[in-house]
């Protein structure tokens, strides 16, 4: 005897239809896979770029202009600074040199008339131009300024540095960005 209510369709354990389950047949529904793969799919680009977006952030070759914006907005100022040093007629010579375990940044500052311009205060930004992100900041020795101004930085890659200066003496302020090349390294 069956202790399990049934209604004239069939027992409440089967299909709604009335009809006894089939042997082997599933008494659910099957769901289709396409909304999985379609889901798959449209998440495949998305885990790329995401992978894209870390590489890029880490990658020290890529960097941004600091401030680019205003820069760009102040770039009448920048031609008025460059309008300044023409005035000043200072001529800069910047040299790397290599030793062991370290590398000096010289710079050497003369006026219009070839003489050495004493009492400036150097300051600069350097950073390897393949890796741009990196950027050294540089204070320089004074102590020398007859032979010129002396710096040891951390530069270990051999290759093209830029090297951003600014130099003040008093009133007067003195810009320059120069490209020089570092052979060899610092050897450690």
């Amino acid at each position: 005897m069956n202790t399990h209510p049934t209604s004239e369709l069939g027992s409440s354990d089967g299909p709604p239809t009335g009809e006894a389950p089939r042997t082997g047949e599933r008494s659910h529904p099957r769901r289709s896979p396409w909304p999985f793969f379609v889901a798959a799919l449209l998440a495949i680009p998305v885990v790329i770029d995401i992978g894209v977006i870390l590489f890029v952030g880490s990658d020290p070759s890529f960097a941004v202009e600091p401030q680019y914006y205003q820069k760009a907005v102040a770039w009448d100022d920048e031609l008025a600074q460059r309008r300044a040093n023409d005035a000043l007629g200072w001529k800069v010579h910047v040299a790397l040199r290599s030793g062991p375990g370290e590398t000096r940044l010289e710079v050497q500052l003369v006026d219009r008339d070839g003489v050495p311009v004493r009492d400036a205060t150097l300051t600069a930004q350097t950073f390897h131009v393949a890796r741009a992100s990196r950027v050294l900041p540089v204070s320089f020795d004074a102590a020398a300024a007859d032979r010129g101004y002396v710096a040891v930085v951390p530069m270990r890659r051999p290759g093209l540095w830029e090297v951003r200066l600014e130099i003040r003496r008093g009133a007067d302020r003195f810009t320059r960005v120069e490209r020089v090349e570092l052979f060899g390294g610092a050897a450690s």
